[in-house]
């Protein structure tokens, strides 16, 4: 959320610069097409999915997103993690793992 709220304020003061020079605002776009808001916002959803379970635009997106926010991929990789802890046996190992995780990237934030 932090990510997008900073995409936002970066558009709407170059939309303001645009409209003060009198020029028209005309967005950066992505190899895929979006805008660097537009691929926050869109990217939202893949994020509660397994990485098998994407579409073809969902893993473009994601290596956009992942490449632009690196802690979002920490984060992601974390989650997934979490998820298989629910289904897995022995969950202590797990649980370790993830942990482990945590703590790693704790000390890189």
């Amino acid at each position: 959320i932090k990510y997008r709220w900073e995409a936002i304020d970066a558009e709407n003061l170059l939309i303001a610069e645009a409209k003060k020079s009198k020029l028209p605002y005309e967005p950066e776009l992505l190899s895929n097409g979006d805008t660097e808001k537009q691929l926050l916002i869109r990217s939202r959803f893949l994020l509660f999915k397994q990485e098998n379970k994407w579409s073809d635009s969902q893993k473009e997106r994601a290596q956009l997103l992942f490449e632009r926010y690196p802690l979002l991929k920490k984060a992601y990789d974390l989650a997934i993690i979490l998820g298989a802890f629910t289904a897995a046996t022995p969950k202590s190992r797990l649980l370790n793992t993830w942990q482990s995780g945590i703590t790693m990237w704790k000390r890189q934030a």
